[in-house]
């Protein structure tokens, strides 16, 4: 029986050894430590702090490359050349009959007689 006690001895002093490397200083409940672990204010803003520098880091990079963008357009300019032109659509007898109507149009100017 001598082996007997000296295996939950060991045990014990196992047991022991893992909770104080837990470090739950046997204050456990079915092997759940009954200690709450609970966030102070000073970890709260402290991690509310970091945050924020992660999203100011982010933003610093984002409005970089806005900038730079902007810069491109602004001095890249534009031209007409190689775009096609646009087709005007062709206006139908009635379009046109209407503009003669209410006077935004003159047939004989139209057509050259008149200049």
């Amino acid at each position: 029986m001598k082996g007997g006690v000296n295996m939950d001895e060991k045990e014990k002093k196992e047991e022991t050894q893992i909770s104080k490397k837990e470090g739950t200083d046997g204050d456990t409940k079915d092997g759940v430590s009954t200690k709450e672990e609970k966030p102070t204010m000073i970890a709260e803003a402290e991690r509310a702090a970091e945050l924020m520098r992660i999203e100011n880091d982010r933003k610093e990079k984002l409005q970089a490359k806005e900038e730079e963008l902007i810069a491109k357009r602004t001095l890249g300019g534009t031209t007409e050349a190689g775009l096609p032109t646009p087709e005007k659509e062709k206006e139908t007898d009635e379009q046109y009959a209407d503009r003669v109507a209410r006077g935004e149009a003159n047939p004989l100017k139209d057509d050259g007689f008149i200049k």
